[in-house]
């Protein structure tokens, strides 16, 4: 996960979120540690979190166990699951700000290949993309290259690519918590990452592949995530609450395929 953000980036985010800056800081070196140590061994089964700051768990409190997002809430459900009865990992890959197209395959930041050419990575059996932040932030900024499509084409391009590496892929919708005024003034559908998700359902909504599962909807525009305590009050990012929620709407989608995984590798190994 998460190599070190480049030096000016390091100083913008000082100056403007020191907090953040820290949160990044810390699960970076605790992420590094854990990828390094790990012992492969030990587990049976792996699951990939690739994504931009949404991935990487930004908003989430740092004083559980350092792993903020999925890789902390998630796993803890796996691991808590009396269906399941093998031992699973799960790695943060997530980069801080992070587009949707650096993700794409022979990109020029190289993103895709760093992680699923890496022999500690390669053979997780499920990946889970959460993408679409950034590009929004981007285009809430000026940047006029992003649009909805796009990311929502950068993304159904990512998820077909680790399809046919015969992974299981989960796609995130986007959260927009920063959509919050346009909810409320019935404009929800101005928002960017609205917009990314209704792409997104467009695209793939109506497949019927076991190899690709839609996550929770988390959009503002659906009531259970239209509530201010699952965000954090000065970021548009979930809190703790809220990553406790999504998570475990992730858990009850991806059970049937963590079980399917767990009792096809029973039968492979017979």
């Amino acid at each position: 996960m998460l190599k070190c953000i480049g030096f000016r980036q390091a100083i913008e985010l000082i100056a403007s979120d020191f907090g953040l800056f820290i949160h990044i800081c810390v699960t970076s070196v605790l992420n590094f540690l854990f990828q390094l140590f790990c012992n492969n061994k030990l587990y049976q089964h792996k699951i990939v979190v690739i994504g931009d700051q949404f991935g990487v768990g930004c908003g989430d409190s740092l004083l559980s166990n350092g792993f903020t997002g999925l890789c902390n809430h998630l796993w803890k459900l796996i691991n808590k699951s009396e269906v399941l009865r093998q031992n699973w990992v799960m790695f943060n890959c997530a980069e801080f700000e992070s587009r949707s197209e650096d993700w794409l395959p022979g990109s020029e930041k190289m993103l895709f290949e760093g992680v699923f050419e890496n022999r500690k990575f390669s053979n997780c059996e499920i990946v889970i993309i959460m993408l679409g932040v950034q590009d929004g932030s981007l285009f809430f900024m000026g940047e006029r290259t992003q649009s909805p499509d796009k990311t929502a084409g950068n993304i159904v391009k990512i998820a077909e690519a680790l399809e046919k590496m015969g992974k299981t892929v989960c796609v995130s919708y986007v959260p927009n918590p920063d959509s919050w005024e346009m909810k409320q003034h019935n404009n929800i559908s101005q928002s960017y990452e609205h917009s990314t998700n209704q792409y997104i359902e467009k695209l793939l909504g109506k497949e019927k592949r076991k190899s690709l599962i839609l996550g929770p909807h988390c959009d503002i525009s659906n009531y259970e995530y239209f509530r201010s305590d699952f965000y954090d009050p000065e970021r548009p990012m979930f809190n703790k609450k809220g990553y406790g929620f999504l998570c475990s709407e992730f858990f009850e989608i991806l059970r049937p395929t963590l079980v399917r995984t767990e009792f096809e590798s029973l039968l492979g190994s017979k």
